[in-house]
């Protein structure tokens, strides 16, 4: 289940911010300096096709976060589109893993957008009409920047928790592979104890 998404049925302000739909009741909302964001990343450009593909891009890597929050049975309180990207404000209980599986979220979905969109223009071309090439630029070239911006680890970046996945997976590995080890060791010691048992007293001639 990927919850209810609606666009456009209500359109209100808040806090400099348009909410144009919901997700599950969480809004989602546009802060005014995407405009300003969309306009740097177009090369101060009047590309409205781009903006809208820009738009594309943060909305999906929003959806990403979401998918993943919703995977791991916690809620969204609002999504918000901002001037550097966006981010997804979640609520609920979750462990250190879960929460940089959901800083992941993000840029794996914008990483399968990307296979996509090359994957499409390798076929098609990008370059023969300018709507084409203002789509490549947003859905490939800004969607590279885009990620590896993202995973620098600094606040309040995803990468800070991303990268943490690393280490904690290789923590889970030690402890799994020390608890083998230590099993291992008392099936042996199990064993031993069961070979001795069984041989029963000495007998003299």
């Amino acid at each position: 289940m990927t919850g209810d998404v609606g666009f456009g049925k209500t359109m209100e302000f808040d806090n400099g911010s348009l909410i144009v739909g919901r997700w599950d009741g969480a809004p989602i909302k546009i802060h005014w300096s995407v405009l300003l964001c969309a306009f740097f990343f177009g090369r101060f450009q009047f590309l409205p096709i781009y903006w809208t593909c820009f738009f594309i891009v943060v909305l999906i890597h929003e959806a990403g976060h979401v998918l993943v929050i919703r995977r791991f049975k916690l809620w969204v309180d609002e999504i918000v589109i901002h001037g550097i990207g966006g981010y997804c404000r979640w609520g609920g209980n979750a462990g250190e893993i879960p929460r940089a599986l959901i800083a992941w979220g993000g840029v794996l979905a914008q990483l399968a957008l990307l296979i996509v969109a090359y994957s499409t223009f390798s076929i098609i071309g990008a370059f023969h009409s300018v709507v084409t090439q203002q789509i490549y630029r947003a859905f490939v070239i800004s969607n590279i920047w885009m990620i590896c911006f993202n995973l620098l680890p600094i606040e309040p970046l995803d990468g800070v928790r991303a990268w943490k996945l690393l280490g904690l997976l290789r923590d889970d590995f030690n402890i799994y592979m020390s608890e083998r080890k230590r099993k291992k060791q008392n099936e042996t010691l199990k064993r031993q104890l069961e070979a001795i048992m069984n041989q029963g007293p000495d007998e003299d001639e």
